[in-house]
């Protein structure tokens, strides 16, 4: 854009506020609503997805905002401020209920939130009374949640704990010196020794070279990232715009789960 500027030279004027708040702003809004004209027309005949998702905001407020998907486009219906309400199954029933009306019943095929109690009760009552509809837990939180619960696990906690331990050392130094610790001999190099050869650093130093130079460390590290990484890949798989995913998610765990089974075995 700065180059298109440069290029007419110093003769050229801005548009005036008249024209950005109102010509400039009423194309926008034109162009805007066509977009969303062509994607409503849709719903009849694609159906469309109902997605439901509980955030919280810079200030922490707490707030649940709505999207509809149809034919590959999202769009953003809108939030609520669920600020000092509870968010009970009844409450969020109520606000999905309210979006299904607006968007059309005969429109929404599917309704998908995370996989908390709360989200599931609201989805069961939505199903109870909007016959034609299905709801269903969103894939990548649920697995998100499982690589929680995975790292909860003492031996796993402990590894993570530990890497981290190492990264924030290294990341919390000085960062022109960075180059060296990303050599092989890192911790066993004279410019290691005479870096952290401060009373300061010097003890948590020699704790990470023992962490790093140790096999036991690296031999959990193996067996997290074993167990850990078939579900990583599942996530970026479905966690993708540009085609369906639904048709792969169960063969996709299914392969996750016996990659795992065998790196447990082993």
């Amino acid at each position: 854009m700065i180059d298109e500027i440069a290029k007419v030279g110093s003769g050229i004027k801005g548009p005036s506020t008249y024209q950005i708040g109102n010509e400039y702003l009423d194309e926008e809004f034109e162009e805007l609503e066509k977009y969303l004209g062509d994607i409503y027309d849709k719903f009849s005949t694609f159906g469309c997805t109902l997605m439901c998702d509980g955030w919280s905001t810079r200030t922490k407020h707490p707030i649940i905002n709505f999207m509809v998907y149809c034919d590959r486009h999202m769009i953003y219906h809108g939030l609520v401020n669920c600020t000092n309400v509870k968010k009970t199954a009844e409450y969020i029933f109520k606000l999905m209920d309210e979006v299904v009306e607006v968007v059309g019943e005969k429109n929404v095929v599917q309704d998908v939130t995370d996989s908390k109690s709360s989200m599931k009760a609201a989805g069961q009552l939505l199903m109870k009374k909007r016959k034609n509809l299905l709801w269903s837990p969103c894939v990548a939180h649920c697995i998100d949640l499982m690589l929680e619960d995975i790292g909860k696990i003492d031996n796993v906690k402990e590894t993570i704990a530990q890497r981290k331990k190492i990264t924030s050392f290294i990341y919390n130094s000085d960062k022109s010196s960075l180059a060296f610790y990303r050599t092989e001999k890192m911790c066993t190099s004279d410019e290691w020794a005479e870096f952290n050869n401060t009373t300061k650093r010097q003890a948590e130093a020699i704790k990470v070279a023992e962490l790093i130079l140790s096999e036991k460390f690296w031999k959990k590290v193996r067996n997290v990232c074993a167990i850990m990484e078939p579900l990583v890949k599942v996530l970026k798989t479905i966690d993708q715009d540009n085609k369906p995913t639904l048709p792969i998610i169960y063969e996709a765990m299914d392969r996750a789960k016996m990659v795992i089974q065998k790196s447990v075995k082993s």
